[in-house]
């Protein structure tokens, strides 16, 4: 019986040091995704520890051999090992900080802006992720006629502010169109 897995890249740890800890997050959910395509089941858990340390390749294999200890041979206590080395504990503060310095750039469109917001808050422990992004928008944001209505209009929630912004951001999309063309 031929078995052939799928191709799948390995987590490649040695390109971006110093981003590790989310380039590893989005690696493992990918993996996890890729199981669930594959068809394992929760309990399949010695396939999933192997699968999990032979797509991540040789160097990450020879780490978690290097500090795996007593850990155990399951995949979660594998998983667990892997992310304490390439996810060491953040510091909250450093990431509010990165969250609050975090600016709106000239090319990026107000949901590109707040989906980088959201990652970023993922770290910060907010209490209300929303209204930290809605005061972001506010302060950071490069529209100045949003920021205006959302200052004009303080109760409106984030979903209502999005809703003006992507509706600002078409408007001035179709006035410079018709502006090019006249």
């Amino acid at each position: 019986m031929d078995h052939q897995l799928p191709v799948f890249p390995s987590f490649n740890y040695e390109a971006d040091k110093a981003n590790a800890s989310s380039h590893w997050n989005r690696w493992i959910n990918r993996l996890e995704n890729l199981f669930v395509a594959m068809g394992l089941e929760e309990d399949d858990d010695k396939r999933k520890r192997a699968l999990l340390l032979h797509y991540a390749g040789e160097r990450v294999y020879d780490i978690y051999d290097a500090e795996k200890g007593t850990s155990g041979d399951t995949y979660n206590a594998t998983k667990g090992v892997l992310s304490n080395y390439f996810a060491p504990k953040k510091n909250i503060q450093v990431e509010i900080f990165a969250f609050r310095s975090y600016t709106q750039k000239h090319d990026q469109t107000l949901d590109e802006y707040v989906t980088e917001l959201r990652r970023l808050a993922k770290h910060c422990n907010f209490e209300n992720g929303d209204k930290e992004i809605l005061t972001q928008i506010i302060q950071h944001g490069k529209s100045i006629r949003l920021r205006r209505r959302a200052l004009r209009e303080p109760d409106k929630s984030l979903a209502e502010i999005l809703e003006m912004g992507r509706a600002l951001e078409l408007a001035e999309t179709h006035a410079a169109t018709i502006e090019k063309e006249s």
